[in-house]
C-alpha cells in the first residue's frame, strides 16, 4: 500500500495513519455530473475504502463538455454505473458501488447513507440538496455541498448541527427543480476538486473540517472568497 500512496503518505499531517483512515472510510457521492465526475477519480485514486455513488440520470451529448469522464458512445447510459465501471479499474483497493436511483426520504436511501462517514452532494437543484441535507442531519453525518454556476465554483461544509435547512428560509426553494443554467466547465470541475479535498481532509483529520464555511472561486477574477455562516 505504501508504494501506491507514498506521495500523499509523505505529506505533513497525513502519514500512514491518515492513509489507514482513508482505507476504512465510506464516502457517499450523490451526483456524477460535472461536479461529481471531478470528485470521483480523486476519491478512488486516494484509496477511500468504499465509495457509494448515486445518480439516476443518463449520459447526454450536451453535458459532455464538462462531464468529461464519459464518452460519446455512452450517451443514454446511466451515469453512476458508467462512472463506477470506469474507476473500478483505477484502484482495486476501493469498493465502488453504483445506485441508479434518486435519493429520497425512503428507507433504502436512509440505510445506504447511514453506512457512510461523509456525504458529498454534487446535485444541481435545491430540492435534492435540501432533502440530502435533511437526511444527513437525521443521521448526524458530515456533508459537503459542491455546486457551480456560470463562472463560479462553490463548496459548503456542513455538520455538527449545522445544515442547509439552517440557511434556506424560503419554503418554495424545496420545489425548485434543476435548471439548465450556463456553466463554465472548469467551474464545475473545481467544485468537485474542492469537495473531494474537504472530504478526504476530514477523514484524515476530523478537526480540519470547517463546519459552516462557504468557499467560492470566481474564474473571471481568479479570486477565492471565504465566508463563515456559524462561529
Amino acid at each position: 500500500m505504501q508504494n501506491k500512496y507514498e506521495r500523499q503518505i509523505s505529506l505533513d499531517g497525513f502519514g500512514v495513519d491518515g492513509q489507514n483512515r482513508l482505507s476504512k472510510a465510506v464516502v457517499a457521492l450523490v451526483g456524477v455530473g460535472g461536479v461529481g465526475c471531478a470528485a470521483l477519480p480523486l476519491l478512488v485514486g486516494a484509496g477511500v475504502g468504499r465509495v457509494v455513488v448515486f445518480d439516476c440520470d443518463t449520459v447526454s451529448m450536451h453535458n459532455l463538455h464538462r462531464q468529461t469522464i464519459y464518452v460519446e458512445p455512452e450517451v443514454g447510459r446511466n451515469k453512476a454505473e458508467s462512472a463506477a465501471e470506469r474507476f473500478a479499474r483505477l484502484n482495486s483497493d476501493v469498493r465502488l458501488e453504483a445506485y441508479n436511483f434518486k435519493i429520497s426520504d425512503d428507507k433504502r436511501s436512509f440505510n445506504l447513507l447511514s453506512e457512510c462517514d461523509i456525504c458529498i452532494d454534487a446535485t444541481d437543484s435545491f430540492q435534492s440538496r435540501l432533502l440530502i441535507s435533511s437526511i444527513c442531519r437525521g443521521l448526524g453525518i458530515r456533508l459537503v455541498m459542491a455546486s457551480a454556476e456560470g463562472y463560479v465554483s462553490q463548496r459548503i461544509c456542513m455538520g455538527n448541527g449545522f445544515y442547509l435547512n439552517d440557511i434556506i428560509s424560503d419554503s418554495g426553494a424545496s420545489g425548485e427543480p434543476a435548471k439548465g443554467r450556463p456553466i463554465f466547465p472548469p467551474a464545475a470541475h473545481l467544485s468537485g476538486v474542492l469537495a473531494a479535498s474537504a472530504a478526504m481532509r476530514s477523514i484524515v483529520s476530523e478537526e480540519s473540517f470547517n463546519f459552516g464555511e462557504i468557499l467560492s472561486f470566481d474564474h473571471l477574477t481568479s479570486k477565492f472568497h471565504t465566508y463563515r455562516l456559524v462561529n
